[in-house]
């Protein structure tokens, strides 16, 4: 899907990494770490994309469309950022293979797996498209669980449950809890196995994500989400959520059509005002 001129030519330019081909060689592990890191700061998680399409013209991203948001800097949600991660991987001849993830619904979440990075047999997640921080590659040959991670706001880790690995999130989470789900706590995000999945397996189940209500937020609400130097700013429906230094997240309200337009603007400048006023409007529609 990109050819290994592509490749370079985006690492080099989107996301500002040099030396790609000796590293290739000889620190292919800090290499994805500095992808996967470079990646969040560079390329928003959004859904303006899916709102600004017209109901009855729905559908999950192509791999041509895949390619051509994320290269203008437009961004899109799991199924075009962690897709065209899997084809950019692919170009630099990682060993690498789709994942199939549960979040609120069966199957509606992919992520990518790496193999023999660093060593033989060795088996990493890569995560560039699930909005919440995941700022390295995270090894998957533990035991039981995963050391705890602090990225941007977020604490997070995974747990082995038999074939299946969750991962739980605790300090930084902002989901609203559960029933019986208590603040401070370890509460899953997903879960997923290990077993490789072909392109074909997700055709239907992303294509559902875009089109039926109630599979994903992403047909009822509003998500932008970005990382500047590491740090979040980002819309949720009506909210302004910047991380402040301490890591905490503050929350301004946006009272206006108009502010929200301009706060986009900062946000993701590649899309047109023409494409945000029409999601704009969507996203109105769904929330009557």
């Amino acid at each position: 899907m990109l050819t290994p001129e592509d490749a370079l030519k985006f690492l080099a330019v989107d996301l500002r990494i040099a030396d790609v081909e000796r590293r290739l060689r000889d620190d292919k592990l800090g290499l994805l770490d500095d992808i996967i890191r470079s990646y969040h700061n560079s390329v928003p998680f959004q859904n303006l994309t899916l709102f600004s399409t017209d109901e009855k013209d729905r559908a999950a991203p192509t791999p041509e469309q895949v390619k051509q948001d994320v290269l203008s800097g437009k961004g899109g949600l799991c199924m075009t950022q962690n897709f065209f991660v899997f084809y950019l991987l692919q170009s630099l001849e990682y060993d690498v293979f789709l994942i199939s993830s549960n979040v609120s619904y069966p199957k509606n979440h992919v992520i990518v797996g790496a193999r023999n990075v660093a060593e033989k047999d060795d088996k990493y997640l890569v995560e560039v498209g699930c909005g919440f921080p995941t700022f390295q590659a995270i090894p998957l040959n533990f035991q039981e669980e995963s050391p705890v991670y602090q990225h941007s706001f977020l604490e997070y880790r995974f747990v082995k449950k038999g074939e299946m690995i969750e991962r739980q999130q605790r300090r930084g989470d902002i989901r609203p809890l559960a029933p019986g789900q208590q603040p401070g706590t370890w509460r899953r995000y997903y879960d997923f196995t290990l077993e490789p999945r072909d392109e074909e397996f997700f055709r239907e189940p992303m294509h559902t994500v875009c089109t039926v209500p109630g599979t994903s937020p992403f047909l009822q609400s509003l998500r932008i989400i970005t990382f500047q130097k590491d740090r979040l700013r980002a819309i949720k429906d009506w909210s302004l959520l910047e991380e402040q230094e301490d890591h905490t997240l503050k929350e301004t309200k946006i009272h206006s059509m108009s502010e929200m337009m301009a706060i986009i603007k900062e946000l993701v400048d590649k899309i047109d005002q023409a494409t945000v006023s029409k999601a704009l409007s969507h996203w109105r529609e769904a929330c009557e």
